[in-house]
């Protein structure tokens, strides 16, 4: 008896590892195709796992995901207390991002954070962001950010109900804006 119960303990953090990492092949390869024959999401079975760290390079850069607990139901992947990081091909830090919570869906299409906060990098400067709600969309290369916005830099603040990162960098306010400059 207690050899099976060791391999569940085994088998279950596995599985929920292929589920995250299925999600990654997916986006990364773009090939919708080959994901329809291979499998999908749906067909693994569902998990939960404790601990979850996934190191992946996609299209030269790194990404480091890591969740202090995951959760697979379906073909969503939902994850508690955790950090993704992402550094370009020469090592240096293009964005880290932390949440209280996120879920991804089995397309690929989206991931989506609650209560996040996180730095990333514009024409060569540090940003820290922070707000209630950011929705990745993979096809964009975009975060769409909701519930509230702050970015602050160097004595500059700039707050909004909502914006937009784009993949420049740049980033785009909405909404009751108000900016504030720590003259020094």
């Amino acid at each position: 008896m207690t050899g099976r119960i060791g391999r569940m303990k085994i088998l279950l953090p596995l599985a929920a590892l292929l589920a995250v990492g299925a999600f990654f092949l997916y986006r990364d390869l773009s090939l919708p195709e080959r994901a329809k024959e291979a499998g999908t999401l749906r067909s693994l079975p569902d998990v939960e796992a404790q601990g979850l760290s996934i190191d992946r390079t996609i299209k030269g850069e790194r990404w480091l995901m890591e969740a202090q607990r995951a959760e697979k139901s379906g073909g969503t992947v939902r994850v508690w207390d955790f950090r993704v990081r992402r550094s370009s091909p020469s090592g240096r830090p293009v964005m880290e991002l932390t949440a209280r919570e996120g879920l991804y869906d089995e397309d690929g299409t989206f991931v989506k954070t609650l209560d996040f906060s996180g730095t990333f990098r514009s024409a060569g400067r540090d940003y820290v962001c922070s707000g209630g709600e950011a929705v990745y969309h993979v096809d964009q290369d975009r975060w769409d950010l909701a519930r509230g916005v702050k970015v602050s830099r160097d004595g500059f603040t700039a707050q909004g109900d909502g914006g937009v990162i784009h993949r420049d960098g740049r980033i785009s306010l909405r909404g009751g804006i108000r900016v504030t400059l720590e003259v020094r």
